[in-house]
């Protein structure tokens, strides 16, 4: 046996649905901002306990081996595992968190981004974007569940 329970007709659902994904969509906004700006922050203040650097290095492009060039200003290099420590700024500047529909995006867009996050088989995994969003987990939930519960009392509160 079943009981099938319906709006009434007068009540116009898709209004709740329209409601409910712009609520969604500007939170999503956020939150890929919030994550974004979490990534930058590990990757420019982290603790790193790596190397320290005092020397700049190149590679030479016949025999691949990487030789010392010049003195630098020392660099506190990040360990395995740690966010990468930030030299120039470039991985720091090329993220960005943005949002289409109900998808939330957070990319670093530097060239190199992808293996620090994962590494490679010579360097060990720097994480920074993973890592920031299970930072963020329980915060996105509230979040994504607050526009939600928004849009429904601007439902029970409009006048039909």
């Amino acid at each position: 046996m079943r009981v099938i329970i319906t709006p009434p007709p007068e009540i116009d659902t898709r209004w709740l649905e329209q409601e409910v994904e712009k609520a969604l969509e500007l939170s999503l906004k956020g939150i890929a901002q919030m994550v974004a700006n979490d990534a930058k922050k590990a990757v420019a203040r982290g603790p790193k306990s790596g190397r320290t650097y005092t020397k700049r290095f190149k590679t030479n492009r016949q025999t691949g081996r990487i030789f010392p060039t010049e003195d630098r200003v020392p660099h506190q290099a990040s360990a395995p595992g740690e966010a990468p420590a930030t030299d120039t700024g470039k991985l720091v500047s090329s993220i960005v968190g943005d949002a289409k529909g109900l998808r939330a995006y957070i990319e670093a867009r530097s060239a190199y981004a992808v293996h620090l996050e994962f590494g490679t088989r010579n360097m060990a995994a720097r994480p920074f974007l993973n890592p920031a969003v299970e930072r963020n987990r329980e915060r996105t939930a509230l979040l994504l569940r607050q526009a939600v519960q928004t849009a429904f009392s601007r439902f029970a509160t409009k006048d039909r």
